[in-house]
């Protein structure tokens, strides 16, 4: 997709951060009716600045916890990086219903705008990790790709749904969960809907604006290994008896500032990273997030 010619590199003049991260939230409706409801912590604004906040251990009723954890977010502009933004969430000694557990996870993802054709982000997710993830106390080896989103050049300014390598990975990664043999029917929907949204993705021609709107999903996960207690596929663990847990789930989710001005400053490129998505349905009923962080940042012009 071919994107707005330019006769030379355009000097960004200003930049809004807009960073978020979350230790944990989500709500139970059995074994008791609660609601997870942890604060979040942001930056947001043209401000440089850092913030940076523990928490105490947190236990719902003996059903979920966690021993410690932190987040920090900071936006800051450096005149060789641009505005760089990091988000990270950290839960330590984590517990849910005695079925999952892990010493540590660790959720981080950092944007960089460049001074130069800086409206679409480069992105890392470098200290992003899972530490001694068990379920049912059997160890989970997993395979993560921190790489998946790939390694921008200064100056490369194209969407990310104009990335073809991009967009082929995320295609490999979506089909081989897709083909799986024996794929239960509501993760058989899940991909499959996933698969023909990101068919349009790559088929859409036209101009700037509503077009370029889409929301792109993967995993840093490539694989999980399969344990005593639970089937995996791809980025995604089904427990008997308990329910589903999806691993390191990154959405790229794009959308158009009709105020940005001239075409190259309408694209706002927001990355939400989750390390773990729970959907209870059998000794416990609900859903919980762990580990949530957000980055963003909108430029001008």
């Amino acid at each position: 997709m071919a994107t707005v010619p330019k006769s030379r590199p355009i000097k960004v003049k200003s930049h809004v951060y807009n960073l978020d991260a979350h230790l944990m939230d989500g709500e139970l409706k059995r074994p008791a009716k609660r609601k997870i409801d942890l604060p979040e912590y942001a930056w947001k604004g043209t401000r440089d600045g850092h913030t940076f906040r523990r928490a105490d251990a947190f236990d719902l009723d003996g059903l979920i916890s966690f021993e410690s954890g932190y987040t920090h977010v900071s936006g800051n502009h450096s005149d060789q990086e641009g505005w760089v933004g990091v988000a990270t969430a950290v839960v330590e000694d984590l517990n849910i219903l005695d079925v999952i557990t892990a010493d540590r996870i660790v959720a981080q993802v950092s944007t960089e705008h460049p001074t130069f054709d800086g409206h679409v982000p480069r992105v890392t997710f470098i200290g992003t990790r899972f530490e001694n993830l068990r379920i049912g106390g059997c160890p989970v080896q997993l395979e993560l790709d921190l790489t998946i989103v790939g390694d921008r050049s200064i100056g490369d300014d194209r969407l990310y749904s104009e990335d073809t390598d991009f967009l082929d990975r995320v295609h490999s990664q979506r089909e081989s969960i897709h083909n799986v043999t024996g794929l239960p029917h509501d993760l058989q929907v899940q991909y499959h809907s996933e698969l023909d949204d990101l068919k349009k993705v790559k088929s859409f021609r036209g101009p700037y604006a509503k077009g370029y709107a889409s929301t792109l999903k993967c995993s840093l996960v490539t694989s999980a290994s399969a344990v005593p207690v639970a089937k995996s596929y791809g980025n995604v663990l089904q427990i008997p008896g308990f329910g589903t847990v999806g691993l390191a789930s990154l959405e790229i989710q794009q959308t158009w500032d009709k105020d940005g001005g001239n075409p190259d400053g309408g694209v706002t490129t927001y990355f939400d990273l989750t390390m773990l998505e729970i959907t209870m349905g059998s000794i416990g009923e609900g859903n919980v997030q762990v580990a949530n962080v957000g980055a963003n940042g909108h430029t001008r012009p």
